[in-house]
């Protein structure tokens, strides 16, 4: 019951939302305070943030976190935003919106995850919000039993997105593909020389070899004689430092060791891509600089007249609880995968005919210590929602589990993923997958988990937490 709990609810900047909503968890005996971001909140019970279109001030994600951390989450019992700005991205038919989605959804399945006596919640909802309606949709979710992390309205319809396991059927009659690249094609992979990028990206090559160019953030190290270059692992190069190198120092050992391997990683990938007849090479950008990254696709416009594809398979992770999680951390993983997003969104032209975006079922389902890559990914996820809204693109968002043989799963991670009963996707397998989806496949966004048995062991139990 909310009677008598102390509500805040942020500031809508008009006399629209926030007011009403104040008036009307009032008179259902609550206590309500219309507050700004940098209020500070530890004496109530619950938070409200609203991100309607039609008010003049809206929040984000730094908003949210600042609020949640200052409140130490200690007294919160119900943290709820209500949100309805992709409506007017799909009214407007303009993906340059999307700057407004904030991720809130993977942010709070995360949270919920972590502090399971708090009920958190993102409500999104299809529809403009009503100033008349809205109040009472804000005391109904306030007040419903069920503990749903996202809840999505379409009119006044109320539903729950969840995931459908389906298989991808080729229609044997039509061998027409949907990827319409050729020799003369640019496509440009954000991340394309770490994880699982290299293989995916060779196995596209080899039915599609075009022009690759590879980003990363990473610079490849002088390496004239290809000394560097044999040396296949970590010890191989601690070795080599030590006794050939003549180093001493063990935090300069471990720097170089570092940009040894991943200089390596770099000319591997390029090598086997390169393999496929494709042409490629390799780019060291910052792309969270996000001026950076714009005058590097404005210079590969201007070189090769287009830019046919984007795979967005760039990511960070530093796991950590939210409670421990600075800004400095959690803006740096969200920015890594949302901030070359916008650029691409600004910069986009009618010569990109598609944009893949590695997500993640982390913002899918929440994962506990990455409340920051849930949250980044959840923005690409909506991104993916708005396929079709731009004539001859397709954007696909990939919610990839975890991989076996490369990406971000440490031994530590993969023994706990097998205790959980849940398989690891292999890397050629899950590479052949890629591109038979990109070639035949419809969706906008998938869910990809290794193990059929498994996957479904996993669907069951995320519902069963939810009941």
């Amino acid at each position: 019951s909310i009677e008598g709990k102390r509500f805040a609810i942020t500031d809508d900047g008009g006399d629209s939302f926030a007011s009403k909503i104040k008036s009307r968890l009032e008179n259902a005996g609550a206590q309500a305070d219309i507050i700004r971001s940098d209020a500070d909140i530890t004496s109530y019970d619950g938070l409200i943030l609203i991100n309607a279109t039609a008010s003049p001030d809206k929040y984000s994600i730094h908003d949210l976190f600042t609020l949640i951390q200052g409140a130490k989450l200690k007294h919160l019992k119900w943290v709820f935003t209500f949100s309805d700005i992709i409506t007017k991205i799909e009214n407007d038919k303009n993906l340059e919106g999307i700057k407004q989605i904030q991720g809130f959804s993977g942010l709070l399945k995360t949270l919920n995850l972590e502090y399971p006596e708090i009920k958190f919640r993102s409500v999104l909802s299809y529809s403009p919000f009503d100033p008349e309606t809205l109040p009472q949709i804000v005391l109904d979710e306030l007040s419903v039993d069920d503990i749903f992390p996202e809840v999505i309205y379409k009119g006044n319809e109320r539903l729950i997105d969840s995931a459908k396991m389906e298989n991808l059927v080729l229609d044997n009659a039509d061998t027409s593909t949907n990827l319409k690249l050729d020799k003369d094609s640019v496509v440009l992979v954000l991340g394309g020389a770490q994880g699982i990028s290299p293989e995916l990206t060779r196995q596209l090559a080899m039915e599609y070899p075009c022009r690759y160019l590879l980003i990363g953030r990473s610079k490849q190290i002088d390496d004239p004689d290809g000394v560097y270059a044999k040396l296949k692992t970590l010890v191989d190069i601690r070795k080599h430092l030590i006794s050939v190198e003549g180093m001493k120092k063990p935090s300069e050992i471990e720097s170089k060791i570092q940009k040894i391997f991943k200089s390596n990683q770099i000319g591997e990938a390029v090598k086997k891509i390169g393999e496929t007849g494709a042409q490629v090479s390799y780019h060291p950008i910052d792309i969270t600089d996000q001026e950076n990254f714009r005058s590097f696709l404005q210079s590969v416009r201007k070189e090769y007249g287009k830019i046919d594809a984007i795979i967005h398979a760039a990511g960070l992770l530093h796991d950590k609880f939210f409670a421990d999680k600075t800004w400095e951390i959690f803006g740096k993983v969200y920015q890594t995968k949302v901030n070359p997003l916008h650029v691409i969104m600004e910069e986009m032209g009618d010569d990109l005919k598609l944009l893949v975006l590695f997500s993640s079922v982390a913002s899918s389902y929440g994962s506990v210590g990455q409340s920051d890559y849930a949250a980044a990914n959840s923005v690409l996820d909506f991104t993916a929602s708005l396929n079709g809204l731009k004539p001859d693109l397709r954007i696909v968002a990939f919610n990839w589990g975890p991989w076996k043989g490369a990406g971000m799963v440490s031994e530590s991670l993969e023994a706990e993923f097998a205790r959980k009963g849940i398989s690891l996707i292999p890397l050629k397998e899950g590479g052949a997958y890629f591109v038979q989806e990109l070639k035949y496949g419809k969706a906008s966004r998938i869910v990809v988990m290794g193990g059929r048995g498994e996957v479904e062991n996993f669907f069951k139990s995320v519902e069963d937490a939810q009941k």
